[in-house]
């Protein structure tokens, strides 16, 4: 689903005849229910202590230039940092992420099982979600592109331009799948194509792993990990993801 932001820096005065002006007098009529902090209760939208410190205006956002990196502040199941070649914004659940050059690269490492490990360690725990502040990601070790060979550079971005291929492939047959599940319950006789969609999933699910394997061998590589120091990322990792999902249980 694709969503757009308002996005508006001119005063009302200057917006008069424009349906930009009866979007922010239709906001300014909106009242919504206040159920945490001190000041609860049925309050008008530009009330909120969230935008009514905005500058210059109450509906104004800040004109961000679009990252190059989204970096999920919480995930659950799969851990998937964003390149974000669409330019797209994003609301505060993503930590925006400007790189130096070599986006490819700074996001395949931190699609990696070492990315992936010292996360775990770094961040917190969340209902079995793993949380990572802002100030956690600016603690998180880099990977730095300047410092590498160009096989290396072009080994970890090949690496991880497979696994985004894998990723859309996965994602696509997880919706195939969903589909046929629904036009199952209207009594329609699908199972041999649902049956075909789950095999076409769990194919495209194997081929994740295998490209999250291929680019965990590029980055190890490149940090010159020696093969007891992966062992040890690998089952240490595990060991933590366990940990959090017992935390949870508890």
């Amino acid at each position: 689903m694709t969503e757009y932001l308002f996005v508006v820096r001119k005063s009302k005065n200057d917006l008069k005849g424009t349906n930009a002006l009866k979007y922010i007098e239709s906001g300014e009529r909106l009242e919504v229910d206040v159920i945490r902090g001190s000041k609860r209760g049925r309050r008008k939208l530009p009330e909120l202590e969230t935008v009514k410190n905005r500058s210059p205006f109450w509906y104004s956002l800040p004109e961000l230039e679009p990252p190059e990196i989204l970096f999920p502040r919480m995930m659950r199941g799969r851990f998937v940092v964003f390149l974000n070649r669409a330019k797209c914004q994003a609301p505060h659940v993503f930590v925006y992420i400007y790189t130096k050059g070599s986006p490819e690269v700074i996001t395949g490492y931190l699609n990696s099982s070492v990315s992936q490990f010292l996360c775990e360690l770094t961040g917190r725990q969340y209902t079995g979600m793993l949380d990572m502040e802002t100030e956690d990601i600016k603690r998180l070790p880099i990977i730095n592109p300047s410092k590498l060979t160009k096989p290396e550079v072009r080994r970890i971005s090949l690496c991880f331009l497979d696994l985004i291929k894998t990723l859309q492939s996965r994602i696509k047959a997880e919706k195939d799948l969903k589909s046929f599940k629904a036009k199952t319950k209207t009594g329609r006789d699908v199972g041999l194509f649902e049956a075909d969609a789950r095999r076409e999933l769990e194919k495209t699910v194997k081929a994740e792993e295998e490209a999250r394997k291929k680019l965990d061998e590029a980055v190890y590589e490149a940090l010159r990990l020696t093969e007891e120091e992966r062992r040890q990322v690998e089952e240490g990792l595990k060991e933590l993801q366990e940990l959090r999902r017992l935390r949870t249980q508890a």
